[in-house]
């Protein structure tokens, strides 16, 4: 027997994480927006954060060392609310 469709209804907030792109041109404020994002940590494929008090990961050499680094913050119990990916556009794939 299937349960009706208002059997299943759920009430409340979903918590999921957001999702946000910022594009601009060089030194416009991208890197500094991130560092006021919760707990961040940067993920830098440039020397955008070197004026920031933040949190880095190592610079990844290529696009296996990115996937390689999200995976770990996916699965591995760690502090960080926050990863700023800067700059997708270095980042070359393979």
């Amino acid at each position: 027997m299937n349960k009706s469709f208002l059997s299943q209804v759920k009430k409340g907030k979903v918590k999921k994480p957001h999702l946000i792109l910022i594009y601009g041109p060089d030194k416009v404020g991208k890197s500094t927006f991130g560092s006021h994002a919760p707990n961040p940590v940067f993920l830098g494929t440039e020397d955008g954060t070197s004026n920031l008090d933040v949190a880095r990961l190592p610079q990844p050499k290529n696009y296996d060392d990115v996937l390689a680094a999200i995976q770990e913050l996916a699965t591995e119990k760690h502090e960080f609310e926050t990863l700023v990916i800067d700059s997708l556009a270095r980042i070359s794939h393979r």
